[in-house]
Protein backbone atom coordinates (compact mmCIF):
# COMPACT_ATOMS: atom_id res chain seq x y z
CA UNK A 1 0.00 0.00 0.00
CA UNK A 2 1.21 2.92 -0.89
CA UNK A 3 2.34 5.82 1.73
CA UNK A 4 1.31 9.47 2.19
CA UNK A 5 4.35 10.49 0.85
CA UNK A 6 4.48 8.37 -2.27
CA UNK A 7 0.67 9.46 -3.00
CA UNK A 8 2.42 13.11 -3.10
CA UNK A 9 4.82 11.98 -5.13
CA UNK A 10 2.15 10.91 -7.69
CA UNK A 11 -0.23 13.44 -7.31
CA UNK A 12 2.81 15.74 -7.99
CA UNK A 13 3.88 14.15 -10.86
CA UNK A 14 0.20 13.87 -12.55
CA UNK A 15 0.14 17.87 -12.15
CA UNK A 16 3.44 18.42 -13.62
CA UNK A 17 2.47 17.53 -16.75
CA UNK A 18 0.30 20.21 -16.83
CA UNK A 19 2.03 22.76 -14.50
CA UNK A 20 5.81 21.92 -15.02
CA UNK A 21 6.76 22.49 -11.79
CA UNK A 22 6.95 19.40 -9.02
CA UNK A 23 7.15 20.39 -5.40
CA UNK A 24 8.83 17.38 -3.42
CA UNK A 25 9.77 18.81 -0.32
CA UNK A 26 9.72 17.14 3.00
CA UNK A 27 8.88 13.71 1.51
CA UNK A 28 11.73 11.68 3.87
CA UNK A 29 12.90 10.59 0.35
CA UNK A 30 16.28 8.83 0.39
CA UNK A 31 16.65 8.88 -3.66
CA UNK A 32 15.48 11.44 -6.33
CA UNK A 33 12.31 9.33 -7.50
CA UNK A 34 13.13 7.36 -10.61
CA UNK A 35 9.26 8.38 -11.35
CA UNK A 36 10.33 11.49 -12.47
CA UNK A 37 12.85 9.91 -15.27
CA UNK A 38 10.19 7.39 -16.58
CA UNK A 39 7.91 9.71 -17.56
CA UNK A 40 8.19 10.98 -21.30
CA UNK A 41 10.41 13.41 -23.37
CA UNK A 42 7.65 15.73 -23.43
CA UNK A 43 7.28 15.71 -19.62
CA UNK A 44 11.39 15.70 -19.32
CA UNK A 45 11.98 18.74 -21.46
CA UNK A 46 9.21 21.15 -20.21
CA UNK A 47 9.98 20.54 -16.63
CA UNK A 48 10.88 24.30 -15.29
CA UNK A 49 10.78 23.71 -11.41
CA UNK A 50 11.66 21.18 -9.20
CA UNK A 51 12.27 21.29 -5.51
CA UNK A 52 13.40 18.29 -3.23
CA UNK A 53 14.49 20.05 -0.22
CA UNK A 54 14.02 19.04 3.15
CA UNK A 55 14.79 15.09 2.38
CA UNK A 56 17.26 12.09 2.96
CA UNK A 57 18.77 12.21 -0.68
CA UNK A 58 22.49 11.72 -0.60
CA UNK A 59 23.21 11.77 -4.08
CA UNK A 60 22.09 13.31 -7.26
CA UNK A 61 21.84 11.15 -10.44
CA UNK A 62 23.37 11.98 -13.84
CA UNK A 63 19.78 11.72 -15.32
CA UNK A 64 18.78 14.99 -13.48
CA UNK A 65 20.76 16.76 -17.02
CA UNK A 66 17.62 15.52 -18.27
CA UNK A 67 15.54 18.18 -17.23
CA UNK A 68 17.68 20.28 -20.24
CA UNK A 69 14.91 23.54 -19.66
CA UNK A 70 14.84 23.22 -15.61
CA UNK A 71 15.11 27.03 -14.25
CA UNK A 72 15.25 26.30 -10.82
CA UNK A 73 16.45 23.48 -8.63
CA UNK A 74 15.96 23.43 -4.90
CA UNK A 75 18.11 20.89 -3.25
CA UNK A 76 18.37 22.69 0.49
CA UNK A 77 18.52 20.81 3.94
CA UNK A 78 19.95 17.06 2.22
CA UNK A 79 22.83 15.46 2.76
CA UNK A 80 24.36 15.34 -0.48
CA UNK A 81 28.06 15.63 -0.62
CA UNK A 82 28.31 16.52 -4.54
CA UNK A 83 26.75 17.06 -7.83
CA UNK A 84 27.44 16.05 -10.65
CA UNK A 85 29.47 17.30 -13.61
CA UNK A 86 27.02 16.60 -16.13
CA UNK A 87 24.70 18.83 -14.63
CA UNK A 88 26.97 21.79 -16.13
CA UNK A 89 24.92 20.87 -19.30
CA UNK A 90 21.85 22.54 -17.65
CA UNK A 91 22.46 26.06 -19.79
CA UNK A 92 19.28 27.21 -18.67
CA UNK A 93 19.28 27.15 -14.84
CA UNK A 94 18.76 30.58 -12.90
CA UNK A 95 18.46 29.27 -9.24
CA UNK A 96 20.38 26.16 -7.62
CA UNK A 97 20.05 26.15 -3.57
CA UNK A 98 22.30 23.92 -1.97
CA UNK A 99 22.25 25.32 1.71
CA UNK A 100 22.26 22.99 4.18
CA UNK A 101 23.88 19.95 2.19
CA UNK A 102 26.94 18.66 2.83
CA UNK A 103 28.56 19.89 -0.78
CA UNK A 104 32.02 20.47 -0.32
CA UNK A 105 32.91 21.55 -4.03
CA UNK A 106 31.05 22.57 -7.58
CA UNK A 107 31.95 20.78 -11.17
CA UNK A 108 34.42 23.18 -13.21
CA UNK A 109 31.59 22.28 -15.47
CA UNK A 110 28.72 24.65 -13.91
CA UNK A 111 30.79 27.37 -15.54
CA UNK A 112 28.63 27.12 -18.37
CA UNK A 113 25.71 27.89 -16.29
CA UNK A 114 25.37 31.08 -17.94
CA UNK A 115 22.18 32.44 -17.03
CA UNK A 116 22.69 31.20 -13.34
CA UNK A 117 21.85 34.41 -11.27
CA UNK A 118 20.98 33.05 -7.88
CA UNK A 119 22.95 30.26 -5.95
CA UNK A 120 22.74 29.82 -2.61
CA UNK A 121 25.43 27.76 -0.86
CA UNK A 122 25.21 29.21 2.73
CA UNK A 123 25.84 26.40 6.11
CA UNK A 124 27.68 24.10 3.73
CA UNK A 125 31.29 22.98 3.67
CA UNK A 126 31.08 24.50 0.54
CA UNK A 127 31.14 27.94 2.09
CA UNK A 128 34.14 27.18 4.66
CA UNK A 129 35.99 26.29 1.70
CA UNK A 130 35.43 29.14 -1.16
CA UNK A 131 36.12 31.37 1.97
CA UNK A 132 38.94 29.98 3.56
CA UNK A 133 40.53 28.87 0.44
CA UNK A 134 39.90 31.73 -2.10
CA UNK A 135 38.54 33.90 -0.49
CA UNK A 136 35.20 34.36 -2.07
CA UNK A 137 32.33 35.07 0.32
CA UNK A 138 29.27 33.76 0.94
CA UNK A 139 26.93 33.82 -2.41
CA UNK A 140 29.49 35.95 -4.51
CA UNK A 141 28.10 34.48 -7.17
CA UNK A 142 30.37 36.37 -9.81
CA UNK A 143 33.27 35.27 -8.58
CA UNK A 144 32.54 31.96 -7.83
CA UNK A 145 31.92 31.42 -11.23
CA UNK A 146 35.41 33.41 -12.38
CA UNK A 147 36.77 30.45 -10.17
CA UNK A 148 34.77 27.74 -12.20
CA UNK A 149 36.06 29.14 -15.79
CA UNK A 150 39.64 29.45 -14.48
CA UNK A 151 38.92 25.56 -13.21
CA UNK A 152 37.24 24.27 -16.43
CA UNK A 153 39.85 26.16 -18.55
CA UNK A 154 42.65 24.10 -16.46
CA UNK A 155 40.84 20.52 -16.91
CA UNK A 156 40.44 21.84 -20.71
CA UNK A 157 44.26 22.33 -21.18
CA UNK A 158 45.83 19.31 -19.15
CA UNK A 159 43.38 16.96 -21.39
CA UNK A 160 44.74 18.98 -24.44
CA UNK A 161 48.38 18.23 -23.04
CA UNK A 162 47.26 14.41 -22.33
CA UNK A 163 46.04 13.74 -25.54
CA UNK A 164 49.41 15.31 -27.01
CA UNK A 165 51.28 13.17 -24.67
CA UNK A 166 50.11 10.22 -25.31
CA UNK A 167 49.13 10.18 -28.77
CA UNK A 168 52.24 12.02 -30.22
CA UNK A 169 55.05 13.15 -27.93
CA UNK A 170 55.56 9.70 -26.01
CA UNK A 171 53.72 7.37 -28.44
CA UNK A 172 56.33 5.28 -29.27
CA UNK A 173 56.52 3.84 -25.49
CA UNK A 174 52.96 3.12 -25.21
CA UNK A 175 53.79 -0.72 -24.93
CA UNK A 176 55.40 0.48 -21.98
CA UNK A 177 53.57 -1.10 -18.69
CA UNK A 178 51.74 1.89 -16.57
CA UNK A 179 52.84 4.36 -18.96
CA UNK A 180 49.06 5.83 -18.93
CA UNK A 181 49.24 6.89 -15.39
CA UNK A 182 52.72 7.81 -15.72
CA UNK A 183 51.61 10.76 -18.33
CA UNK A 184 48.32 11.39 -16.23
CA UNK A 185 50.97 12.31 -13.21
CA UNK A 186 53.39 14.10 -15.93
CA UNK A 187 50.03 16.06 -16.87
CA UNK A 188 49.34 17.11 -12.90
CA UNK A 189 52.76 18.07 -12.13
CA UNK A 190 53.14 20.28 -15.21
CA UNK A 191 50.15 21.63 -14.32
CA UNK A 192 50.93 22.67 -10.83
CA UNK A 193 54.04 24.12 -12.38
CA UNK A 194 52.21 26.99 -13.73
CA UNK A 195 49.47 29.14 -11.79
CA UNK A 196 49.32 31.45 -14.50
CA UNK A 197 46.47 29.91 -16.92
CA UNK A 198 47.88 32.01 -20.13
CA UNK A 199 51.05 30.57 -19.42
CA UNK A 200 50.11 27.27 -18.96
CA UNK A 201 48.07 27.43 -22.28
CA UNK A 202 51.42 29.01 -24.69
CA UNK A 203 53.24 26.07 -22.88
CA UNK A 204 50.98 23.18 -24.09
CA UNK A 205 50.83 24.66 -27.47
CA UNK A 206 54.65 24.40 -27.55
CA UNK A 207 55.02 21.16 -24.96
CA UNK A 208 56.40 18.60 -28.18
CA UNK A 209 59.15 20.75 -28.51
CA UNK A 210 60.02 21.33 -25.00
CA UNK A 211 59.86 18.35 -23.22
CA UNK A 212 62.29 15.45 -23.53
CA UNK A 213 61.48 12.87 -26.22
CA UNK A 214 61.64 10.12 -23.93
CA UNK A 215 59.98 9.55 -20.56
CA UNK A 216 62.91 7.78 -18.91
CA UNK A 217 64.45 11.65 -19.58
CA UNK A 218 61.52 13.17 -17.35
CA UNK A 219 62.95 14.04 -14.15
CA UNK A 220 62.19 17.23 -11.48
CA UNK A 221 65.71 18.95 -12.62
CA UNK A 222 64.59 18.64 -16.39
CA UNK A 223 60.88 19.79 -16.08
CA UNK A 224 62.40 22.65 -14.28
CA UNK A 225 64.95 22.91 -17.35
CA UNK A 226 62.12 22.87 -19.55
CA UNK A 227 59.69 25.66 -18.05
CA UNK A 228 63.17 27.84 -17.71
CA UNK A 229 63.72 27.18 -21.51
CA UNK A 230 59.74 28.19 -22.07
CA UNK A 231 59.69 31.23 -19.78
CA UNK A 232 62.87 32.69 -22.24
CA UNK A 233 61.29 31.78 -25.08
CA UNK A 234 57.92 33.73 -24.14
CA UNK A 235 60.46 36.49 -23.12
CA UNK A 236 62.09 36.54 -26.15
CA UNK A 237 59.01 36.43 -27.95
CA UNK A 238 57.61 39.54 -26.25
CA UNK A 239 60.75 41.36 -26.18
CA UNK A 240 60.61 41.02 -30.25
CA UNK A 241 56.91 42.61 -30.14
CA UNK A 242 57.98 45.32 -27.60
CA UNK A 243 60.43 46.16 -30.50
CA UNK A 244 58.28 46.44 -32.97
CA UNK A 245 56.17 48.92 -30.74
CA UNK A 246 59.23 50.60 -30.26
CA UNK A 247 60.09 51.48 -33.67
CA UNK A 248 56.41 51.95 -34.31
CA UNK A 249 56.70 54.89 -31.45
CA UNK A 250 59.92 56.43 -32.55
CA UNK A 251 58.71 56.72 -36.39
CA UNK A 252 55.07 58.03 -34.63
CA UNK A 253 57.43 60.91 -32.68
CA UNK A 254 60.22 61.80 -35.38
CA UNK A 255 58.08 61.14 -38.06
CA UNK A 256 60.12 61.87 -41.23
CA UNK A 257 62.79 63.05 -39.35
CA UNK A 258 64.60 59.91 -38.80
CA UNK A 259 65.94 57.34 -41.12
CA UNK A 260 65.21 53.29 -40.54
CA UNK A 261 69.09 52.83 -39.85
CA UNK A 262 69.21 55.83 -37.22
CA UNK A 263 65.60 54.10 -36.07
CA UNK A 264 67.59 50.45 -35.77
CA UNK A 265 70.32 51.80 -33.88
CA UNK A 266 68.20 53.65 -31.20
CA UNK A 267 66.32 50.98 -31.27
CA UNK A 268 69.73 48.78 -29.88
CA UNK A 269 70.76 51.79 -28.17
CA UNK A 270 67.64 51.35 -25.96
CA UNK A 271 67.55 47.62 -25.25
CA UNK A 272 71.26 47.76 -24.06
CA UNK A 273 70.98 50.79 -21.48
CA UNK A 274 66.61 50.00 -20.98
CA UNK A 275 67.01 46.48 -19.84
CA UNK A 276 63.92 45.23 -17.84
CA UNK A 277 60.67 44.29 -20.21
CA UNK A 278 58.52 46.89 -17.54
CA UNK A 279 60.86 49.96 -18.12
CA UNK A 280 60.31 49.00 -22.06
CA UNK A 281 56.37 49.04 -21.36
CA UNK A 282 56.50 52.21 -19.77
CA UNK A 283 58.72 53.38 -22.41
CA UNK A 284 56.41 52.49 -25.12
CA UNK A 285 53.68 54.21 -22.61
CA UNK A 286 54.92 57.41 -21.83
CA UNK A 287 57.43 57.77 -25.08
CA UNK A 288 56.19 61.63 -25.58
CA UNK A 289 57.29 62.38 -22.28
CA UNK A 290 60.66 60.12 -22.35
CA UNK A 291 61.93 61.16 -25.83
CA UNK A 292 64.06 64.20 -26.64
CA UNK A 293 63.11 66.52 -29.11
CA UNK A 294 65.93 66.14 -31.48
CA UNK A 295 66.31 62.47 -33.27
CA UNK A 296 69.95 62.79 -33.03
CA UNK A 297 69.58 63.27 -29.08
CA UNK A 298 67.69 60.09 -29.02
CA UNK A 299 69.73 57.39 -27.45
CA UNK A 300 69.12 54.78 -25.04
CA UNK A 301 71.31 56.46 -22.19
CA UNK A 302 68.93 59.83 -22.38
CA UNK A 303 66.05 57.96 -22.77
CA UNK A 304 66.49 55.58 -19.79
CA UNK A 305 67.64 58.70 -17.89
CA UNK A 306 64.54 60.56 -18.64
CA UNK A 307 62.50 57.23 -18.08
CA UNK A 308 64.20 57.34 -14.14
CA UNK A 309 63.07 61.19 -14.19
CA UNK A 310 59.40 60.41 -14.67
CA UNK A 311 59.19 57.55 -13.02
CA UNK A 312 60.37 59.58 -10.08
CA UNK A 313 57.66 62.62 -10.76
CA UNK A 314 55.08 59.79 -10.51
CA UNK A 315 56.09 57.86 -7.24
CA UNK A 316 56.51 61.52 -5.90
CA UNK A 317 52.74 62.11 -7.39
CA UNK A 318 51.23 59.17 -5.30
CA UNK A 319 52.68 59.80 -2.16
CA UNK A 320 51.13 63.46 -2.20
CA UNK A 321 47.87 61.87 -3.36
CA UNK A 322 48.41 59.36 0.07
CA UNK A 323 49.50 62.43 1.91
CA UNK A 324 46.48 64.75 0.54
CA UNK A 325 44.21 61.15 1.80
CA UNK A 326 46.20 60.97 5.23
CA UNK A 327 45.17 64.86 6.00
CA UNK A 328 41.31 64.66 5.09
CA UNK A 329 41.84 61.17 7.25
CA UNK A 330 42.97 62.77 9.93
CA UNK A 331 40.54 65.94 10.37
CA UNK A 332 38.05 63.23 9.75
CA UNK A 333 38.98 60.90 12.95
CA UNK A 334 41.33 63.76 14.98
CA UNK A 335 41.27 61.19 17.85
CA UNK A 336 43.39 58.43 15.71
CA UNK A 337 47.56 58.78 15.63
CA UNK A 338 48.61 60.32 12.95
CA UNK A 339 51.25 57.58 12.10
CA UNK A 340 48.21 54.94 12.15
CA UNK A 341 46.31 57.62 9.31
CA UNK A 342 49.14 57.44 7.12
CA UNK A 343 49.02 53.41 7.40
CA UNK A 344 45.44 53.08 6.98
CA UNK A 345 45.59 55.91 4.16
CA UNK A 346 48.54 53.92 2.37
CA UNK A 347 46.46 50.80 2.62
CA UNK A 348 43.15 52.36 0.68
CA UNK A 349 45.16 53.66 -1.73
CA UNK A 350 45.85 50.58 -3.09
CA UNK A 351 42.57 50.56 -4.14
CA UNK A 352 43.29 52.18 -7.00
CA UNK A 353 46.92 51.80 -8.15
CA UNK A 354 46.60 49.81 -10.90
CA UNK A 355 50.25 49.97 -12.63
CA UNK A 356 53.38 50.22 -10.96
CA UNK A 357 53.69 53.92 -10.78
CA UNK A 358 50.34 56.74 -10.66
CA UNK A 359 48.60 57.23 -13.82
CA UNK A 360 46.05 59.86 -14.46
CA UNK A 361 42.84 57.80 -13.50
CA UNK A 362 44.63 56.75 -10.54
CA UNK A 363 45.34 60.34 -9.37
CA UNK A 364 41.69 61.83 -10.03
CA UNK A 365 40.14 58.64 -8.08
CA UNK A 366 42.45 59.71 -4.97
CA UNK A 367 41.68 63.36 -5.59
CA UNK A 368 37.64 62.64 -5.77
CA UNK A 369 38.07 60.82 -2.65
CA UNK A 370 40.05 63.08 -0.84
CA UNK A 371 37.39 65.44 -1.71
CA UNK A 372 34.70 63.84 -0.58
CA UNK A 373 36.11 61.97 2.34
CA UNK A 374 32.66 62.13 4.50
CA UNK A 375 30.63 60.58 1.87
CA UNK A 376 32.61 57.11 1.35
CA UNK A 377 34.59 57.02 4.72
CA UNK A 378 32.57 55.94 7.87
CA UNK A 379 31.79 57.68 10.74
CA UNK A 380 33.92 55.46 13.48
CA UNK A 381 37.16 54.85 12.10
CA UNK A 382 37.12 51.23 13.23
CA UNK A 383 34.26 50.64 10.83
CA UNK A 384 36.65 51.03 7.94
CA UNK A 385 36.34 48.54 5.88
CA UNK A 386 38.28 48.22 2.10
CA UNK A 387 35.29 46.67 -0.14
CA UNK A 388 32.79 49.36 1.39
CA UNK A 389 35.10 51.96 0.54
CA UNK A 390 35.07 50.38 -2.88
CA UNK A 391 31.63 50.58 -3.63
CA UNK A 392 31.03 54.01 -2.25
CA UNK A 393 33.77 55.21 -4.68
CA UNK A 394 32.83 53.08 -7.18
CA UNK A 395 29.26 54.66 -6.89
CA UNK A 396 30.69 58.36 -6.22
CA UNK A 397 33.06 58.55 -9.71
CA UNK A 398 29.93 57.11 -11.58
CA UNK A 399 28.16 60.72 -10.51
CA UNK A 400 31.33 62.85 -11.74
Amino acid sequence: MENQNERKLRREVANGHVSHVLYLSHCQFPTVPRLIFQQNHEFLSSLRHLDLSFNNITIIPDALSTLVNLKELWLTKNPIKSLPPVLGSLHKLEVLDIRQTQITFLPPSFAGMHKLYELDWRNTPLEVELRDNYNIGTNDLSSLMKLLQSMFTRKELESKLLELLTGEHFAKESDKPNIKQFIIELVKTLSNMFDDLMEFNYFVKRAGTLLPEKTEDITEDSLLKTKQAFLQMRKDTYKKRLAADVEIKLRSFYFDRIERPAVMECIDSIYMHVKTLEDIEFFIKYFKSVLPPHPKDANGESIMANILVLQNELIQQRNGAIKSLSSAMSQLYPEQKPEDIEVKAAEISTLWQLERFANKKELNCMSQVTAEISKVFPIDYYSIDRDEIAQKAALLFSRK
